[in-house]
């Protein structure tokens, strides 16, 4: 009676132990895998995820100009090719939204950055397969 009642206590334990360690082995897994999604990306990966644009060169409200070129920044190659086929939107969109701006508005680094989030948060609206992370401005003059 005292073996059997040894070997329930020790059987208990040792189950204790094996989901005890289930879970934290299962658990790791999931905070590794998080942390994993929500690092920055390498250069590598922003420049593989990245679309050019042509130069693009576009009348302003004030009867000035502006000439331009952008890197846009996609979450995934998914996202990359999307937007690759729907660059004449993205043309489309980049042309009415300068060309319905004052040069007093785009002058500046506050006044580009603005520029960068609200093509950003124009595309978007186009995406279906991925989202915009990042517009930057590569080329840039305004007459």
């Amino acid at each position: 009676m005292f073996k059997s009642k040894i070997s329930v206590v020790l059987l208990v334990m040792f189950l204790t132990l094996a989901v005890a360690g289930g879970a934290v082995f299962l658990s790791w897994d999931y905070i590794t895998a998080e942390a994993e999604e929500n690092a920055e990306p390498t250069i590598d990966e922003i420049i593989e995820r990245s679309y050019d644009t042509e130069e693009l060169t576009t009348n302003l409200l004030n009867n000035g100009f502006v000439r331009s070129k952008y890197k846009i920044q996609l979450d995934s190659k998914d996202a990359l090719h999307e937007l690759e086929k729907r660059d004449f939107q993205v043309t489309n969109i980049i042309i009415t939204t300068l060309s319905g701006k004052e040069a007093t508005e785009l002058s500046g680094p506050d006044g580009k950055t603005k520029l960068e989030e609200e093509l950003k948060e124009q595309i978007n609206e186009l995406m279906q397969e991925g989202s915009v992370q990042k517009v930057y401005m590569t080329e840039w003059v305004l007459q």
